[in-house]
């Protein structure tokens, strides 16, 4: 593994671990800005880990046959595309969604 491969590693993986402490800090705050219920919250807060555990072991695959570094890419571009359309919410479902 090159050392620009591992730096983009390590950057995405501080990315996501920002990502989701960002959302567990912010729980309440979108609780009581969207009326949100516990459920929902719970939802909120586990939907990028079910995601992420859904796509792990395809993500080996499509990895080894296309590349790992275009992958990668792909998949930084898809997170923050979501990550933004969950900064403009204005549900609670469309933050599951995304």
């Amino acid at each position: 593994m090159s050392r620009r491969e591992l730096a983009a590693l390590i950057l995405a993986s501080a990315l996501i671990t920002l990502d989701g402490s960002g959302v567990t800090i912010a729980l309440a705050a979108i609780g009581r800005d969207l009326g949100a219920s516990m459920e929902r919250l719970q939802w909120i807060a586990n939907a990028p880990l079910l995601t992420l555990a859904a796509i792990l072991l395809p993500a080996g695959t499509i990895g080894d046959r296309f590349g790992h570094m275009r992958l990668l890419r792909t998949g930084l571009t898809v997170f923050v595309a979501g990550s933004a359309a969950c900064a403009v919410a204005w549900s609670d479902e469309v933050i599951i969604a995304a």
